[in-house]
């Protein structure tokens, strides 16, 4: 229950810090 909880918000975090390295 909580990797697959933990799961999406690592996916999540990952993609908004790739977001960010993108713009800046």
């Amino acid at each position: 229950s909580m990797i697959v909880f933990f799961k999406p918000i690592k996916f999540a975090l990952l993609f908004t810090f790739g977001n960010l390295l993108a713009i800046a």
